[in-house]
């Protein structure tokens, strides 16, 4: 019996196997140490130009590895520009440094900034002057704020910190190292929230050091100066005197401290002013890199670890290794065709595979198509800033020169009111619409101002959208769509035409009877006015599952619903089982459209997305306006579908929208939110009793 060890027979296909795996791990651990900072052999002939995009403000860094993707080193000539506006960069081992200071946003619609690299002209910054005078005191600057509340009736920024009221102090307690004594300086900016007297105190300890009155839904501001020891950190609070009541709330939009304070910097960072020019070493920074700011990005003398400051500047401070990196650059999307085409979409990434089935339906109905991706047109409108004006300056571009001039435009992404994301994440199928401000609704969004490419109020080509966010939703959507217009035998449906209105007041009874004259003698007109806190749903709903080839709402509304009475809901949309027999609907209604909600799906949107029937398109508003101002625009787009078979209701919409005098502001709000959710180009079913009377 033998004692030794059966040692396997190890294939060679096994050996090479582990021979590969020895050779990527070893590949890996070298990649591992190596420094980004090397230097790097550029792939290929250097590019002419490339876009980079970083969120938000701070200090930015192109290493060599990804400089060499575009054929360059940090070395070569390279310009930095944004929306235009060079931007000043300093070279540092082999790397880029740039900084983009607070407020340098360029868009309402992203927190992405977009940038430019251009090859062949160098614009490094020149370092500023230099001193050798030691400075030991600076100015100190902390920013506080943040994005809790949303506002929209402020239209210049609708987004607020915190709200105050009487009950709840706002207590705060900052680092300020550094920190000697002498004046504390705090700005705040607050804003009224109800219409009263407001009245705020500031306290720093037990002391109130300031007080802020004014009155009403306004934006106020005020700088506070206290004298201070010196200290490490400051608290202070923001208080509503009893006497106020709670009926006294206001919004905190931000609070800004500046305070005297030695050369220290806070997580590796220095914000603030300096008096004088001179020489400085950072406590926190051993290897800083710094700017001058103000209406130009100055660079700044570092030396061993010391700045040269400049007198009487504005100044940040940062290491190098705290730096957001670049990870990558883009070569400049591919020019938009001159040929043009009938019917655009504007489609973004995620869904542009789940679309092609609609452009090949309307290819097959002798429509000529063309698929575009957002960041065409950004690249080539909007210097590669996310801003939905450029798809407005592409239309009035093809109004220009292209060969084919667009009668229809489809947009394929949904939007929201919150695109940095502060509440709500932003979807992945991000195509904004952009911000309108409105009288009773205040800020919202209007694909009608894309279409408006002469900026008289009126839409001048057909914009329809598909505010999907899943491949799913826009599928299900594009197959009913697709089926609805291949339908021979379409059934008597199509002969109904259905009035709804909310029994909460005469005035919405009476606009709909009006409606019902529009309708001619071959079809049927039937009404649905419940009273007022009647069960609406049992009436509303067996008569909708019956389908229409229109069903037209007036009254009361929201975002996800018909009435105070709950007439239909979004719950109520999604659970439809009208199947084929899919009406456009109409809703002269306040916000039953506002598909830029970042957390509610309106009910214009739920109706498109109804698995077992729903809506074929719908016409919804995403923001208020008063019943006398939708009835022209309700009107003429009734007369218009149930007239003319052969107009799409994009079309339809448009023809009605310049019907609607503009003679007010109220008026431009009507024409402006109400906007059509599907397809532009659907004509609606020609109703099977055309030519006979119906008895109504």
């Amino acid at each position: 019996m033998s004692n030794r060890t059966t040692i396997p027979k190890v294939s060679e296909q096994t050996t090479q196997r582990v021979g590969w795996f020895l050779l990527l791990m070893l590949t890996l651990l070298l990649a591992a140490c190596r420094n980004s900072d090397d230097p790097v052999t550029p792939v290929g002939e250097p590019a002419d130009r490339a876009r980079l995009n970083v969120v938000g403000a701070g200090l930015f860094r192109v290493d060599a590895r990804t400089l060499a993707t575009m054929g360059w080193t940090a070395d070569d000539p390279l310009t930095l520009t944004m929306a235009g506006e060079t931007v000043p960069f300093q070279r540092v081992e082999n790397s880029l440094f740039f900084y983009l200071p607070e407020g340098s946003q360029e868009t309402d619609y992203s927190p992405e900034n977009a940038l430019w690299f251009s090859y062949g002209t160098d614009g490094v910054g020149t370092a500023g002057a230099s001193s050798e005078t030691p400075i030991e005191q600076l100015t100190a600057i902390k920013r506080l704020t943040g994005h809790e509340e949303y506002k929209p009736t402020f239209d210049d920024n609708p987004w607020f910190w915190k709200r105050l009221i009487n009950s709840e102090p706002f207590e705060q307690t900052i680092a300020t190292p550094g920190r000697q004594a002498g004046d504390v300086m705090i700005d705040i900016k607050l804003a009224g929230l109800t219409g009263t007297d407001h009245r705020v105190s500031v306290l720093i300890g037990e002391n109130t050091v300031g007080t802020l009155d004014w009155t009403g839904q306004e934006r106020t501001e005020t700088t506070i100066v206290y004298e201070l020891e010196a200290g490490d950190n400051l608290s202070f609070s923001l208080t509503v005197p009893d006497t106020y009541g709670p009926a006294d709330q206001s919004l905190i939009d931000e609070i800004v401290v500046s305070y005297p304070s030695a050369p220290v910097a806070s997580d590796a960072l220095f914000i603030g002013q300096s008096e004088q020019s001179g020489a400085v070493q950072f406590e926190g920074i051993s290897d800083p890199i710094a700017w001058q700011v103000g209406e130009t990005l100055v660079p700044l003398a570092v030396s061993d670890a010391t700045v040269s400051l400049p007198a009487n500047a504005s100044i940040v401070v940062a290491s190098r290794q705290s730096a957001q990196p670049v990870s990558e650059l883009f070569t400049p999307t591919e020019a938009i065709s001159t040929d043009g085409a009938d019917y655009v979409a504007v489609v973004v990434p995620s869904l542009q595979q789940a679309v092609q089935p609609l452009l090949d339906f309307h290819q097959s109905q002798g429509r000529s198509t063309l698929l575009l991706d957002p960041q065409q047109l950004y690249d080539h409108y909007s210097d590669g800033i996310v801003d939905p004006l450029a798809i407005r300056a592409m239309l009035s571009d093809a109004q220009l020169s292209w060969k084919t001039v667009p009668t229809w435009l489809l947009l394929v992404g949904d939007s929201t009111y919150d695109p940095y994301g502060y509440k709500s994440e932003v979807p992945e199928s991000y195509l904004p619409s952009p911000f309108v401000m409105t009288v009773f609704g205040g800020l919202t969004v209007s694909d009608n101002v894309i279409g408006d490419i002469d900026e008289d109020g009126y839409p001048d080509v057909a914009v329809g959208r598909l505010p999907a966010r899943t491949a799913e939703q826009l599928t299900q959507y594009i197959t009913k769509r697709i089926a609805y217009s291949e339908e021979t035998d379409s059934g008597d449906w199509t002969n109904r035409v259905v009035l709804a209105a909310d029994g909460q007041e005469e005035l919405f009874r009476n606009n709909s009877e009006m409606m019902r004259e529009i309708v001619p003698a071959y079809m049927s007109s039937d009404t649905l006015y419940p009273e007022a806190e009647s069960d609406a749903e049992t009436m509303v709903l067996p008569e909708l599952d019956k389908g229409a080839l229109i069903v037209n709402y007036i009254g009361h509304g929201s975002v996800e619903q018909w009435g105070k009475d709950k007439l239909l809901t979004s719950q109520h949309a999604v659970e439809l089982s009208n199947g084929e027999k899919l009406p456009f609907f109409i809703n002269m209604t306040c916000l039953a459209g506002l598909f830029s909600h970042p957390d509610q799906q309106s009910l214009g949107e739920s109706l498109l997305w109804a698995e077992n029937g729903g809506a074929i398109a719908t016409v919804a508003p995403t923001s208020l306006t008063l019943p006398t101002g939708q009835t022209t625009l309700n009107s003429e787009l009734l007369r218009s579908l149930i007239e003319d078979h052969t107009i799409t209701v994009g079309e339809a919409l448009d023809q009605a929208k310049r019907l609607v005098p503009l003679s007010s502001e109220h008026d431009h709000d009507v024409v402006a939110t109400f906007n059509l959710l599907g397809d532009p180009a659907i004509q609606l079913l020609k109703p099977n009793g055309e030519g006979q009377t119906v008895q109504r």
